[in-house]
């Protein structure tokens, strides 16, 4: 009988090299790639149980093909916006089909194309508690690697349980990144999920001890192969020797090692309790500029028509302001103003970053507020005015 084995892959490479190795070895493969907000594509999906937003934002579009975005919400309530959850989908929001060059996507044929089984699995629900609670803590930024990785590989053990397969492998390569793929992490990362001998890292094996898998001869270590570090060419040179020419370029995937993001992360924990946050809060800090005004008052600034087209859909709850009479961005206030003067220095803000942020005049601004529209008239501020309060 053939043995089956739960391969964990990324976008990358090297996952590809793990599910061609394994297959090689006439193993049956089930390959499972992981998605949140953080470590998705930006062409994945996030899902957030809330009320589904409304989508009657009076704005000005700058585009004649301008409803687009509305359109495609209503017509794929399904997917996008549904009464269970709100998913924000950047491709589908744009009104894209996938690419090809999506590096997600890229794996995934290749792993059909070799025979393997995949899947993708959503890991959202459960991964904000990990991601606020990490025991053995933040890498350089706000990156909680051993504590996630311990985190998938037990849903990988699951998986494996219930697929009845034998054992987990991946792409990781020995040292490659400093935080959790040095030896000590590994192996503690084999412990803590309670996979301990069954995991295995077929591009590193060489370096590390025998595995279950080996030592039953489930696979031949023979086989296997003893790469280290950080350089990429062991792993170019090994794609020549399996005839792999599409691959995806390094990148980094998970967003908790952005420090632009992780600077907004820490913003926002600095003024808000962490474990009362959602994924909502956490997806806006991935558009537009952030300028926190005051410790309970943040402005989002869309820096183009894409930021704005997918800040309307957090504006329910919100206040939003844009131009009323020129092409600008769109801005929402992140907190309760306490005054008429919150709301007048958000405008500001509005009109700074317009092609209007050099008048000497004032610039009419429409405010957007539980369903009404007011129009107030402010002078655009000045960039030394600003700068302190973006956060970046």
């Amino acid at each position: 009988m053939k043995i089956k084995a739960i391969g964990l892959i990324s976008g990358g490479l090297d996952s590809m090299l793990a599910l061609r190795v394994m297959v090689e070895q006439n193993i049956t493969v089930k390959a499972i790639n992981f998605q949140t907000l953080f470590f998705s594509t930006p062409l994945q999906s996030v899902r957030e149980c809330v009320k589904p937003p409304e989508l009657s934002f009076p704005r000005r579009r700058e585009s004649n093909n301008n409803n687009k975005l509305a359109d495609s919400c209503l017509r794929r309530n399904d997917t996008l916006f549904s009464s269970h959850s709100y998913c924000l989908e950047y491709n589908q929001v744009s009104g894209k089909e996938l690419s090809n060059t999506d590096p997600i996507k890229t794996v995934l044929n290749y792993s059909l194309s070799i025979g393997c089984e995949t899947e993708t699995v959503d890991l959202s629900n459960d991964y904000l508690h990990i991601f606020h609670n990490p025991r053995w803590g933040y890498g350089r930024n706000v990156n909680p690697c051993v504590d996630c990785h311990a985190f998938m590989f037990n849903k990988a053990r699951q998986i494996m349980e219930n697929e009845g397969a034998s054992f987990v492998f991946t792409g990781e390569v020995l040292g490659q990144r400093p935080k959790s793929q040095m030896m000590q992490e590994l192996k503690l990362i084999a412990r803590r999920s309670g996979l301990e001998d069954r995991i295995l890292r077929p591009l590193s094996a060489k370096l590390m001890a025998p595995t279950l898998p080996e030592l039953k001869d489930w696979v031949n270590r023979d086989e296997l192969y003893g790469l280290q570090g950080r350089t990429r060419k062991p792993q170019i040179e090994l794609a020549k020797k399996f005839g792999i020419t599409d691959f995806p370029t390094p990148a980094g995937g998970c967003i908790l090692t952005d420090p632009g993001y992780a600077r907004k992360v820490k913003d926002l924990w600095k003024f808000k309790d962490r474990q009362s946050l959602t994924w909502i809060d956490y997806n806006l800090l991935r558009i537009g500029r952030h300028l926190r005004i005051k410790p309970d008052l943040k402005v989002i600034v869309g820096r183009h028509e894409r930021d704005n087209e997918i800040l309307e859909n957090f504006v329910s709850g919100r206040i939003g302001i844009e131009l009323k009479n020129d092409p600008g961005p769109l801005v929402i206030i992140d907190g309760k103003p306490d005054n008429h003067e919150d709301i007048a220095l958000a405008a500001g803000i509005c009109a700074r970053y317009s092609k209007l942020r050099h008048s000497e005049n004032e610039v009419e601004v429409n405010i957007y507020r539980n369903g009404d529209t007011d129009t107030l008239s402010v002078k655009p501020l000045k960039e030394n005015e600003v700068k302190n309060w973006v956060i970046q």
